[in-house]
């Protein structure tokens, strides 16, 4: 996979930066069990915690990341398939409040990112080469579903590291 040679905004660079694999797959399959690993030992005293005044819980972060994982794949299925509408954004912090109201359990938070990610998995393997190259329009850029693919693997990496980084106290 030549990261450099597909096209998507600037603001997805920094999820690019933390992907590695040889492809797009391996990506996706490698970051999904990294989160799963995660998850599967946060601590329970920890699962409503906040970093600080205002920032989301880790609860709103993993149904921000579950949100974003729906969100950028059906993007990939739209583009895929040739849409020729642009597709919109989405306020992500607007997503979290809403979705705060309706905030499923841990365990059930859990299951859904696994179920989104395999689900995601085995529509971008049923993509042909020329389908993961096709150039569409989301949130006002440019894109092709493979940089989609490999953003979602990113985007997961990029949650991980703040959640050890800022929400993970000893």
């Amino acid at each position: 996979m030549q990261k450099d040679q597909l096209v998507y905004p600037p603001f997805m660079e920094p999820y690019f930066s933390l992907v590695s694999e040889e492809t797009m797959l391996d990506a996706l399959i490698a970051s999904n069990t990294e989160w799963q690993h995660l998850l599967g030992s946060w601590p329970t005293h920890l699962q409503a915690h906040a970093y600080a005044e205002g920032k989301w819980t880790v609860q709103v972060m993993l149904q921000h990341v579950n949100d974003t994982e729906r969100i950028f794949g059906y993007r990939a299925l739209a583009i895929a398939r040739g849409e020729k509408q642009a597709l919109p954004g989405f306020d992500e912090n607007l997503y979290a409040v809403s979705g705060e109201r309706d905030l499923p359990g841990w365990e059930t938070l859990i299951q859904e990112f696994q179920a989104l990610r395999t689900a995601n998995i085995l529509m971008f393997q049923s993509f042909s080469s020329q389908a993961l190259l096709q150039l569409g329009t989301a949130n006002g850029s440019p894109i092709q579903p493979m940089a989609i693919g490999v953003a979602l693997a990113g985007h997961v990496r990029h949650h991980a590291r703040i959640l050890l980084e800022r929400y993970l106290i000893s």
